[in-house]
């Protein structure tokens, strides 16, 4: 039929199959750098609010960008890429610990363990300690008393988010006036 074949030769699609042609490049070109510019941000605003006792969490923090074009991820974070040791008590400090009991091989990681452990608390019995470091000084206790999160990352993620919405913006606008076609 001449009405498919007219549709199929139009300049107008032929002009927006060639805009698809480079969209793949130009967003490469443009939204990595984007990335970049947006981890870079979260990184800069997480790194000073990291509890510093050792060193390590600081230090270990990392920025990571994965995939390509579209396919683009950016991560702040503990990521275990760099292979050396990671502090496996940050996640702790992020989203808060509950009381519990410090005393070797006890565990409240469970609905029943924890129902245990305040149980044994309201009869009294006190667990036999441990020594732990508190504020710089060693203490034998033996209910760690808990503590609220600091929601370093989130909290980081939730001020940034207006900035990193204008950065992907930006480059999403830079994408496609890079495929606009003069003809």
């Amino acid at each position: 039929m001449s009405e498919t074949e007219g549709v199929l030769n139009s300049e107008d699609l032929k002009n927006q199959i060639k805009k698809l042609d480079g969209f793949q490049e130009a967003a490469e070109k443009n939204l990595r750098p984007a990335m970049q510019r947006a981890t870079s941000m979260l990184f800069s605003a997480i790194q000073p609010t990291i509890p510093t006792l050792t060193g390590l969490s600081r230090s270990s923090l990392e920025a990571r960008i994965t995939g390509k074009g579209l396919n683009l991820s950016g991560s702040v974070g503990w990521n275990r890429s760099s292979g050396k040791r990671q502090p496996w008590w940050i996640n702790i400090v992020e989203y808060g610990a509950r009381e519990h009991d410090l005393t070797p091989k006890s565990t409240v990681r469970s609905r029943t363990g924890m129902h245990y452990f305040q149980e044994m608390k309201r009869l009294g019995f006190a667990p036999g300690g441990r020594h732990v470091l508190v504020n710089g000084q060693w203490k034998t206790i033996g209910i760690h008393p808990g503590f609220s999160g600091r929601f370093m990352l989130s909290n980081a993620f939730e001020r940034g988010q207006e900035d990193i919405t204008s950065i992907f913006s930006d480059a999403m606008d830079q994408t496609l006036q890079e495929l606009t076609i003069n003809g």
